[in-house]
């Protein structure tokens, strides 16, 4: 699935979009970008957690339900539905949250069942497609840490959870936040090609020289998954999350008055 800083940067320029700003300028406070920002990594806490991924994601690979993954949760945990009835920056996390959500199952949809899933193999490093797979994170992670705002990780790093989620403690979102902020500090983009690389027999300057050369990516991996596919991915995720997030904070008002 795509990784900590493609989901931040993917939500820092939704959040940057007129819609989102002319709609809720209260999501540029800090308190409120914080969470959100936190939100939108938070899924994949399950790495501190330990929990299963569909206790976190809502949906499974392959996919056994239509509803988007955020239905999903919502009906699950209906104490998040009503974002009025929260904290901004309660409301904000949540919203956050369902952008992740959105971006990995557009993910499953459009690149993984399409060009990478392999019906009876088990995922995992001695699946035919993880070569692929590393590529392709590596690839948009380096994309993704190029554009990455220079206030993103002093921004997350002042989310403060607070009973935000009930199926996941404070704790370990808070211990997640702290681990996703040291790894981008201490090389992002460069730290994951080191972990991909070592699980696809390749040399992380290998990889790394493949993922920043078009003419590489084009005879290694975008043979299999084009690059118009991954520009419509991008596309349809930025779509659906803006959808979203409107459709989640709807009835929020645009200025303080009535929220908490």
């Amino acid at each position: 699935m795509p990784n900590a800083q493609t989901h931040i940067t993917a939500v820092c320029a939704m959040l940057a979009q007129p819609p989102i700003q002319a709609a809720f300028r209260w999501l540029a406070d800090e308190d409120a970008r914080s969470a959100f920002l936190l939100g939108a990594i938070s899924p994949d806490v399950r790495a501190i957690s330990g929990q299963k991924r569909e206790e976190t994601h809502f949906f499974t690979i392959p996919p056994d339900d239509p509803r988007p993954a955020q239905v999903v949760m919502l009906e699950v945990w209906p104490e998040l539905r009503r974002a009025t009835a929260l904290s901004r920056p309660h409301a904000a996390f949540v919203a956050g949250y369902i952008t992740h959500l959105v971006m990995d199952q557009t993910w499953i949809e459009q690149i993984v069942m399409p060009a990478l899933f392999v019906e009876g193999a088990t995922w995992g490093v001695d699946h035919p497609n993880w070569r692929l797979y590393s590529i392709l994170m590596t690839y948009l992670e380096y994309r993704a840490a190029a554009h990455l705002p220079e206030d993103a990780v002093e921004t997350l790093l002042k989310a403060t959870p607070n009973r935000w989620l009930p199926f996941v403690a404070d704790t370990h979102l808070t211990a997640w936040r702290d681990h996703v902020v040291q790894h981008i500090r201490e090389g992002g983009a460069r730290r994951l090609s080191v972990m991909f690389a070592r699980t696809s027999g390749l040399e992380p300057d290998e990889l790394e020289a493949i993922v920043l050369s078009e003419e590489r990516m084009a005879l290694e991996a975008f043979r299999l998954v084009p690059r118009e596919r991954l520009a419509a991915f991008e596309r349809e995720t930025q779509a659906r999350s803006l959808r979203a997030v409107l459709d989640y904070l709807g009835n929020v008002p645009p200025t303080s008055e009535g929220v908490r």
